[in-house]
């Protein structure tokens, strides 16, 4: 696959980048439709439906509802509690959480899935000239995104465990005992929730993979 060079022009396999270092991203391939295999439309076409459901599976209302619950826990908590370990604990799985979301693994598959079905629709069209395949460099973006999301999910899993075990100690004593049940109930929801969505950021990983 080419990559566009900064003055315009495909230079196979290598990407420019600016003075501080910064790698370009590479634009998207126009290619004519006639040049461009039956068979690889196909494979597209394939690619394409496992990023649709991916997209689905990785937007998933109940895991973001969870993370939302947890930190609305600790802000509330947070005046009376914020020198305890347990809030630490709490504040520890919340930025976790954070960070999760920032990778924009969601975002990074939605938009690539939306580049692989306007390629798709574009070829069913009578008189279709060219095509512009879905970016290399948007795939590449992907597939990092994803590959980081299951290192921090998994990290947040960790963390939520301690926050149970935390606030298990306060069960047992008697302290806080609305708190405490709340945010442990919560926090086992996402210990769950993260071990699901770690087997859907690699189906997702393997999709993208294969439109690269």
């Amino acid at each position: 696959d080419a990559f566009m060079t900064r003055d315009g022009g495909a230079d196979a396999g290598t990407a420019t980048c600016d003075d501080d270092g910064r790698r370009e991203r590479a634009l998207p391939v126009t290619c004519a439709h006639a040049d461009v295999p039956k068979a690889a439309l196909e494979a597209l076409d394939v690619s394409s439906r496992a990023l649709d459901v991916a997209s689905l599976a990785l937007a998933r209302r109940v895991f973001s509802k969870e993370l939302t619950l947890l930190d609305a826990i600790r802000r509330k908590s947070h005046a009376q509690h914020r020198a305890s370990k347990h809030h630490g604990m709490l504040s520890d799985a919340c930025k976790r959480a954070r960070d999760l979301h920032a990778l924009g693994a969601a975002r990074a598959v939605q938009a690539l899935a939306r580049d692989a079905n306007e390629c798709l629709r574009a070829s069913r069209v009578y008189g279709c000239v060219s095509l512009t395949m879905p970016a290399r460099a948007s795939a590449d973006d992907a597939m990092r995104a994803l590959y980081a999301s299951c290192v921090v999910c998994d990290e947040l899993r960790a963390a939520c465990e301690r926050v149970v075990e935390a606030f298990a100690g306060q069960l047992g004593r008697g302290y806080f005992m609305p708190l405490s049940l709340t945010a442990t109930a919560c926090a086992s929801r996402v210990r769950c929730e993260c071990v699901r969505m770690i087997g859907e950021y690699i189906k997702a990983y393997n999709a993208v993979g294969r439109i690269r």
